[in-house]
């Protein structure tokens, strides 16, 4: 009887600090999302009334329109490239061995261990040497950089389970590689192409360690820079709301991801 006793003492303290901790974590973004409902033009809390209005200014605002619309090129475009380098990548360090192998491993690791800030300090120096400083393309091959390792440590996960008799197969009924890797292959790894991609969207459309010092003041910006430079002079609730949205993203990004790899616990409670 004791000992039941202690253990069911133990698993409600263990409970009890559980919920602690994701209180202390969550508590932030609550007053982020009830600070995005405040009714006047400065951040208080509690909110003095309830409005939805700085939702339509981080929507429809000029202010942020054009940073949006930045943002989600460069990340759809930084996701294809990724892609089409990391697939090439992966299953080059999944199925082969060659002289090299663990350098390229490293080198696809680096900006994985390297801050945010270091990689775009070095960054700036390069692309503004080469005269591309502020531009679209340096910002995109800079977010290329950052997400290459997501997209092939993702990818490399869904090589290593694959069943290579299923492609043995297909050869040998007379289909050529390129037929077996667009019929066999990619149908079989795709929740993990997937998964891959929608990583890299939302890292990339996220970033702002290195694209702060990628972009010009009054130029080319993308949603996170702009926000952080908005913070600066202003002090309204269109920020908050704007989080709120951003948060929403990721949310539905984890759903997709786990409804496509069928390995998350959110995406099979949906």
């Amino acid at each position: 009887m004791k000992r039941r006793g202690a253990t069911r003492f133990g698993r409600l303290a263990t409970w009890v600090v559980v919920a602690l901790i994701l209180a202390f974590i969550l508590s932030p973004l609550v007053a982020v999302v009830i600070d995005s409902f405040n009714s006047v033009a400065y951040n208080v809390f509690p909110p003095i009334g309830f409005s939805l209005k700085w939702y339509g200014e981080a929507i429809f605002s000029s202010r942020f329109a054009g940073p949006i619309l930045n943002s989600l090129l460069i990340a759809l475009a930084a996701t294809a490239l990724s892609i089409a380098v990391g697939l090439p990548v992966a299953l080059a360090l999944v199925r082969n061995n060659f002289r090299g192998k663990s350098l390229l491993n490293v080198f696809f690791l680096a900006p994985l261990i390297f801050p945010t800030f270091i990689f775009g300090l070095g960054s700036l120096i390069y692309f503004f040497e080469l005269r591309i400083f502020g531009s679209f393309e340096s910002v995109l091959v800079a977010h290329l950089i950052i997400v290459s390792p997501y997209v092939v440590r993702v990818l490399s996960s869904s090589l290593v389970g694959f069943d290579r008799s299923l492609e043995d197969a297909a050869s040998s009924l007379g289909a050529n590689k390129l037929s077996v890797f667009s019929r066999i292959t990619i149908p079989v790894i795709m929740p993990g192409i997937v998964a891959a991609s929608l990583f890299s969207f939302i890292i990339s459309f996220d970033e702002v360690g290195a694209t702060i010092f990628l972009l010009r003041p009054g130029g080319f910006q993308t949603l996170p820079v702009a926000m952080f430079n908005y913070v600066t002079i202003y002090n309204d609730p269109s920020i908050a709301a704007i989080s709120v949205l951003l948060m929403l993203l990721a949310v539905v990004v984890v759903v997709i991801i786990g409804r496509f790899t069928k390995t998350s616990f959110l995406g099979k409670m949906v």
